[in-house]
């Protein structure tokens, strides 16, 4: 019943929203070319801006255009079929299963508006608390940035980042619907003054699950968010930012015995100083609390509990010393705090670990067409005392091309989960934390070359990734448990090296092609194994068609069809038995395809802007006993109003 008034009221308000008055220009109708895609700000690579062209560290960016065109309902969903070799498994037990090339989701930093992001069991992200229609972009940086953002940067850094309040009003309602009885709905409300400005955003999603093959079912679930950002200009030298969320999310199991619940609550503020017009203080604290309940479904009482607390406080200058050197420092605090009795053991069922960090990053740009970054940081923890991360990146302009290098050091302490474990696993299995365990360290190379032209971009990057002291868990036979004991140890160095290929092209007036290929060769040292969900070779593309000269009068009706998907060699598993035998299966080839179609109506009645939009997922019905939560071929269609 819940659902059902909750899609009433997101009915109710987009009807509604046709008596407002507004211009609007719809995104359909923004598709940027090559050079302007590239003319975009970002910030990631180096915590200051930079456009995407003459950034000196390679970073790929996932726009709302490329967010639209593929009819996304999540980021992760955009990720997976924009970027490739980044693949992930839904988990409504532990969250998103995400794996880039071998490395999972522990080496993989999640950042909302630069800010970390809380993850809760299994140390996975759960990407559905961010409505998908209010992202701006998402920037990603692979290898080790660990200078920058501290541990867990070892694989690749994916910030999402928000959209801005920009006009005096601005309303956005959607509601989306689909196979196996899926539904999305997206509601924001942004007011600007003349020094403040307030964002709303309300978001829903849920399904009635569905059965993958004999025996195996996805679960029936549904999820509620509601956030608040404040925005607030003091003076001409300093402005502020409060923000605020909350989080619920429900998974009803077929057996009708129990459910699942999570929340999260979210909540920081940062402030902008300039104390000079050279220089920038800006001071940021984020908290993120994490829950987890198993319910019994008929009296709601509670039959287990866990949760997971993250504080981070940081506080970043940025200083133009020179007018060829800017130089960026600050000091960093994060504590992590869990409570899980059903994993620790009811005696010693909290633990907790915090890290003290300073960096300093310097940028030259002495020379026209050369720049030059350099950088490091002082991690103490209060286990494995003080460890050094140094970086340094290059980049080279020549006319229409630019060459970049990079040598980034990255660092990664043992979580929680990994030094205190102690719990007994379905089928047998003994889990068992280590407290001695090292921390994890590794050595990023990369070179690439890109060429920018009017209508055509391209770029090839070959990179080494050597993981030192990898912590994983190793298989002890142990009489008291049959089956076997899982105890994490740090057993050996890991190896990724690959070659990344990417192209960007429009076509005449009507058509934008993209295509990026990814091969990796990974390698386990204990096992002399590719690293388990390696895939050699993965593909993403697509070709979109824009057409803006339909009109009726003098409205103008854009339409796009998008025909995008993806493709990659068999993903590897395979673990070692107590008697040093390698078992485990290989996926078949992926390949999974959709198309998106969108049209636009401009200006209904003189005062408002409706999309309609409608896609077909996996269109070739792909399915895989190995990866067994694919549901096959789906579809949707979705309503969108923007004022």
């Amino acid at each position: 019943m819940f659902q059902k008034a909750i899609s009433g009221i997101l009915l109710l308000f987009t009807i509604s929203c046709l008596h407002a008055q507004a211009d609007y220009i719809p995104e359909i109708a923004e598709a940027d070319t090559a050079v302007n895609f590239l003319e975009q700000v970002v910030v990631t690579g180096t915590r200051t801006l930079h456009t995407l062209k003459n950034v000196p560290v390679l970073t790929k960016v996932v726009s709302k255009i490329e967010l639209n065109d593929i009819g996304a309902v999540t980021a992760l969903d955009a990720l997976e079929n924009l970027l490739p070799g980044l693949t992930f498994n839904p988990d409504p037990n532990h969250g998103d299963n995400i794996q880039l090339q071998g490395l999972d989701n522990k080496y993989i930093l999640v950042l909302l508006n630069g800010e970390r992001m809380v993850n809760g069991r299994a140390e996975n992200v759960n990407f559905s608390r961010i409505s998908v229609a209010d992202i701006q972009r998402i920037e990603i940086i692979d290898g080790a940035a660990s200078v920058l953002y501290g541990s867990n940067a070892i694989g690749a850094v994916i910030n999402i980042i928000t959209k801005e309040v920009n006009e005096p009003l601005e309303i956005y309602a959607g509601g989306r619907y689909g196979s196996y009885n899926s539904y999305a709905g997206d509601v924001s409300v942004g007011v600007k003054g003349n020094k403040w400005s307030s964002k709303t955003v309300l978001n829903t999603k849920g399904s009635d699950g569905y059965r993958v093959q004999q025996g195996i079912r996805v679960s029936p679930w549904d999820d509620y968010y509601i956030g608040e950002t404040f925005k607030l200009t003091i003076n001409e030298k300093l402005n502020a930012c409060v923000y605020g969320s909350a989080y619920l999310s429900q998974l009803w199991p077929y057996q009708d015995i129990i459910h699942r619940r999570e929340t999260d609550y979210n909540a920081g503020a940062y402030a902008n100083w300039q104390t000079s017009t050279h220089n920038v203080l800006k001071f940021a604290v984020n908290t993120d609390w994490y829950n987890a309940y198993t319910l019994e479904n008929h009296t709601n009482d509670e039959l287990a509990y866990s949760n997971y607390h993250l504080l981070s406080v940081h506080v970043t200058d940025t200083w133009n010393a020179l007018q060829w050197l800017q130089l960026t420092g600050g000091y960093e605090f994060n504590r992590e705090y869990t409570y899980a009795p059903e994993r620790f053991g009811a005696g010693n069922a909290t633990h907790d670990v915090y890290e003290n960090s300073v960096f300093a990053q310097g940028e030259f740009n002495y020379w026209d067409d050369f720049s030059v970054v350099a950088g490091a940081r002082l991690t103490q923890h209060p286990s494995f005392g003080v460890h050094f991360t140094p970086k340094l990146s290059l980049m080279y302009k020549l006319d229409c091309f630019r060459f970049r290098a990079g040598l980034s050091n990255g660092f990664k302490a043992p979580s929680l989960k990994e030094m205190y474990y102690d719990f007994a696993m379905p089928g047998g299995y003994y889990m068992r934390g280590n407290p001695d365990l090292k921390p994890e360290a590794s050595w990023y190379t990369s070179v690439s070359a890109e060429y920018i032209a009017e209508k055509f971009n391209a770029s090839v990057t070959a990179y080494n990734n050597v993981i030192n002291d990898r912590i994983g868990y190793v298989e002890y036979s142990s009489p008291q448990y049959p089956s076997g004991m899982l105890q994490y140890e740090n057993v050996a160095e890991a190896v990724m090296r690959g070659i990344d290929l990417s192209a960007q092209a429009e076509l005449g007036s009507y058509f934008n092609v993209t295509a990026n290929y990814a091969f990796a060769d990974t390698e386990d040292k204990s096992t002399g194994k590719p690293l388990n969900g390696t895939s050699r070779h993965a593909f993403t593309g697509g070709v979109v068609f824009r057409y803006s000269d339909i009109k009726i009068g003098r409205q103008a009706l854009p339409l796009s069809l998008n025909f995008s998907g993806r493709m990659s060699s068999p993903r590897l598993y395979r673990s070692v038995n107590q008697q040093g035998i390698a078992e485990g299966a290989d996926t078949k080839t992926t390949s999974i395809w959709r198309v998106v179609y969108t049209q636009n109506i401009l200006n209904v009645w003189k005062f408002a802007a409706i999309e309609l939009q409608a896609g077909i997922d996996n269109l070739f019905d792909w399915t895989d006993p190995v990866i067994s939560i694919n549901p096959g071929r789906t579809w949707f269609v979705a309503l969108k109003v923007r004022l």
